[in-house]
């Protein structure tokens, strides 16, 4: 069966959205998550840089950006802890810096308008 007129340009256009939009939803992906590091590092406190320089990203397969710090202490920092001196309990809590949950609430709106335009852009 061979398709004419409107319905060869929609099967055209279908097969180049089958291909193009994956790849350039992968890339503003890795942007929003380049862009995420960057921000949250801004966000991050400094005593010796080692926190700071632990966020990475990770590519987590179709359409998956994962952010993270492996260091050791970074849910200390990001959540807060109970002050112990000397292995005792001081009875103090350090409130959390709340970096990475701050630097999501910031940055999501941003980030939905991104990968929405991008998506609505191989549509027009």
């Amino acid at each position: 069966m061979k398709l004419s007129g409107d319905w060869e340009k929609l099967a055209k256009k279908l097969e180049k959205l089958a291909t193009d939009t994956p790849q350039k939803v992968g890339m503003t992906l890795k942007q929003v998550a380049e862009q995420t590091i960057k921000e949250v590092k801004e966000e991050t406190p400094a005593d010796t840089g080692q926190l700071r320089m632990g966020w990475h990203r990770e590519n987590g397969g179709s359409f998956k950006q994962m952010v993270y710090n492996n260091v050791e202490y970074v849910n200390h920092v990001e959540y807060g802890h109970r002050a112990v001196y000397f292995g005792k309990d001081t009875g103090e809590v350090v409130p959390g810096v709340f970096m990475l949950k701050k630097t999501i609430e910031k940055l999501e709106p941003i980030f939905k308008d991104e990968i929405g335009s991008t998506i609505k852009a191989e549509f027009e």
